[in-house]
């Protein structure tokens, strides 16, 4: 479905909807029957006091549980 606007892989999706590029819309419509719920629990919003550390930068091992508390 995408191919015909050039997105062939998932980083040109990815770079699509980053960029919000000529076909985002396109892209949406595709990945709207995705949709996930919001997770339970919900997210950690904590943010960080002076001097302590906040969970930013590569968080690769914990989507799995993410995405499954989201279904």
């Amino acid at each position: 479905h995408l191919g015909k606007h050039g997105i062939i892989c998932m980083e040109d999706l990815v770079h699509e909807l980053i960029t919000v590029g000529k076909s985002f819309s396109h892209v949406t419509k595709f990945l709207y029957p995705m949709k996930l719920n919001s997770p339970l629990g919900g997210l950690a919003q904590k943010k960080p006091q002076s001097g302590e550390v906040s969970q930013t930068g590569n968080q690769a091992e914990k989507i799995n549980d993410l995405i499954r508390r989201m279904n």
